[in-house]
């Protein structure tokens, strides 16, 4: 879906995942990158922060994709 550009569909799916703890960081890293394609800096920042409190180590990627959103 994200290489299709389909990015309402690709959130649809990845809402549709029942979550375990260990796979938050991921999905949330994941919806921060695609509300980051579609140009909403907002839904982007907050995916990335939720990745960001989800995540058992500093994540320098996670920060860095995170800092370039919030600037």
């Amino acid at each position: 879906c994200i290489q299709e550009q389909n990015y309402d569909q690709a959130i649809e799916y990845l809402d549709d995942i029942e979550l375990k703890k260990s796979f938050k960081q991921v999905v949330a890293e994941t919806k921060g990158d695609i509300y980051k394609f579609k140009g909403d800096k907002n839904m982007s920042l907050k995916y990335y922060n939720e990745a960001v409190e989800a995540s058992a180590i500093n994540n320098e990627n996670l920060l860095m994709k995170r800092n370039a959103v919030k600037n």
